[in-house]
């Protein structure tokens, strides 16, 4: 239960809701303030890390798909679009890694941060909120979104600004379209709510997609993207499928529940009502 932070005798429990609602103190404001940060930060850092160690570390990997799109998606998914100065961030320290000579990776990472910005607004758009993805029709949506619609809209920026043409275009999107089927359900397993749905995807969805993105680093892309549509839709689809199942047996039980809770109230009422009369015929022998 959280307080309203204000000084009293007695302190006035507040719900979830009207913690959100009520009006912002000072220390609200800081502890909100700190997590920002600290969710921004660890966005740019897990960025940095991503294209530094992984494309530019000791052991470095050719580029066949970019991990940054789905990493950045699937955060402003989680945290919200507050994040985006985040990803942003995320972007350019990238781009830096890369020894982009753009202003230093700005202009690459202004196209990709609006890519993660408009994927976010699509999916919200498109699939049922709160995001679960438990039925198929919206899992569908949502890889369509998150692989070759997204990587489309920055794809067609880098063509239009002539930094991708050709053959070197056509990469740049399966590219990023791998790496938006692949880790952006990766960072909904880690971080979404709620977690009573995304808590066994972990194992189940964010580990075997985890295995393939990393057969997958340094090979030819080819048959990949195919190969990462259908392994997402599968998981997600059969761990979806089992979380309806766990729901509608734990809404059949408490139903049941229920139903005996009634059962047992109306025996009891009417071994009350039994008994009084019961007294009533004894009461009225007595005075006879």
């Amino acid at each position: 239960m959280l307080t309203d932070g204000r000084p009293s005798q007695t302190c006035v429990p507040l719900t979830a809701f009207e913690y959100q609602h009520s009006r912002p103190t000072k220390s609200r404001r800081g502890l909100e303030l700190a997590l920002w940060v600290r969710n921004s930060l660890a966005v740019a850092l897990a960025c940095w890390s991503a294209e530094g160690l992984v494309f530019h570390g000791p052991f470095p990997i050719d580029r066949t798909w970019n991990p940054l799109v789905g990493l950045t998606l699937g955060s402003l998914l989680v945290g919200g679009l507050r994040l985006v100065p985040g990803v942003l961030a995320g972007f350019w320290g990238a781009g830096f890694a890369a020894g982009s000579p753009d202003l230093f990776g700005l202009l690459p990472a202004i196209f990709a941060t609006l890519q993660a910005v408009i994927g976010v607004v699509l999916v919200r758009q498109f699939c049922s909120q709160p995001l679960t993805l438990v039925r198929f029709p919206d899992i569908a949506r949502f890889l369509l979104i998150s692989g070759p619609v997204v990587a489309s809209l920055l794809a067609v920026a880098r063509y239009a600004t002539q930094l991708d043409r050709g053959a070197a275009w056509l990469q740049t999107w399966a590219g990023d379209a791998l790496g938006g089927l692949l880790l952006a359900p990766v960072v909904l397993a880690l971080f979404a709510q709620p977690r009573d749905v995304w808590g066994p995807r972990v194992r189940r969805v964010a580990g075997p997609l985890l295995l393939v993105a990393v057969l997958m680093m340094g090979l030819a892309i080819g048959g990949s993207l195919l190969l990462a549509v259908l392994l997402a839709a599968l998981l997600l689809s059969l761990t979806g499928q089992t979380t309806l199942v766990r729901t509608e047996v734990e809404r059949t039980a408490a139903e049941l529940s229920a139903l005996h809770g009634e059962r047992a109230a109306v025996e009891q009422a009417l071994h009350e009502a039994r008994r009084e009369a019961v007294l009533g015929r004894l009461a009225g022998g007595v005075a006879h």
